[in-house]
């Protein structure tokens, strides 16, 4: 059974989840394995603090939770935030602790916070759209130390709620040259279904699939990015059945950095 590859559980400050409850039920629906890919954010521009995880707690949990269902396996973690200045920070913690999945996500610059709607208001949507996509291009070039990247279209979720009218298609200059990177560092693109399911428009999913299969791209996760243990998995098999239809056949997963592959 596929696990989900992105999850926060409550050694995320955006999360009150359960570990245990998460992995209660990774257990009944039968997955193999079970990660939790808690936030690490230095100074994020929300609150000017690092957002960090309580690694000592969370390694014994997870061993307690493997012991008590033998059946998954507890992996390691973690959702990397971005930074340019905090890069030499971002390489340390990666150098000092073992993980099986590094998703890379892009969430703030030192000025804005891609999340917030009245940062892209301030800025103006399409000038903050092209700044977000060019910290995206920066971040794949200077930083080769994970796995997948997590919610490209984040930014544009939140231009979305803004203007609905808007089409992701409209970057899709900027799209190619992340998917280009992506392919050449043989790093997996993940189809966010929190994302997906905020913007509501398979048509969306669907272009970029079918843009990054088109440019030779092959390595998707599809994951919900839990933030609460009732949606762990939820929505999958829709959003499987569209990477299907745009000639995907296969998803990634990582145990000990390295890449393996579902059937779809």
């Amino acid at each position: 059974m596929i696990h989900d590859q992105h999850v926060h559980t409550s050694y995320s400050r955006d999360s009150k989840a359960s570990i245990d409850e998460y992995y209660k039920l990774a257990s009944k629906l039968g997955c193999k394995y079970f990660v939790c890919t808690d936030h690490i954010e230095f100074m994020s521009c929300f609150n000017h603090t690092d957002w960090t995880v309580d690694y000592e707690n969370q390694d014994k949990d997870l061993e307690r939770l493997g012991k008590t269902y033998p059946n998954v396996i507890p992996l390691k973690g973690i959702e990397m935030g971005y930074r340019k200045d905090q890069l030499h920070r971002m390489k340390a913690l990666l150098a000092s602790r073992e993980f099986d999945l590094v998703n890379m996500s892009i969430h703030d610059n030192t000025e804005i916070d891609y999340y917030f709607v009245e940062h892209f208001q301030a800025h103006g949507v399409l000038e903050t759209m092209a700044i977000y996509f060019n910290n995206m291009i920066d971040g794949l070039e200077t930083f080769d130390d994970f796995n997948v990247l997590s919610h490209f279209d984040y930014g544009f979720k939140t231009a979305y709620l803004i203007d609905n009218t808007l089409k992701i298609s409209q970057f899709e200059e900027y799209l190619v040259k992340v998917f280009k990177l992506l392919i050449a560092k043989k790093k997996a693109l993940e189809v966010n279904i929190k994302v997906q399911d905020t913007i509501n428009d398979l048509n969306h999913t669907k272009y970029f699939l079918n843009l990054y299969k088109s440019l030779g791209g092959e390595r998707i996760t599809i994951s919900t990015d839990s933030h609460t243990v009732d949606t762990y998995l939820e929505g999958f098999d829709k959003y499987a059945e569209a990477a299907k239809e745009c000639g995907f056949d296969e998803v990634c997963y990582f145990v000990k950095r390295q890449e393996y592959r579902y059937k779809i």
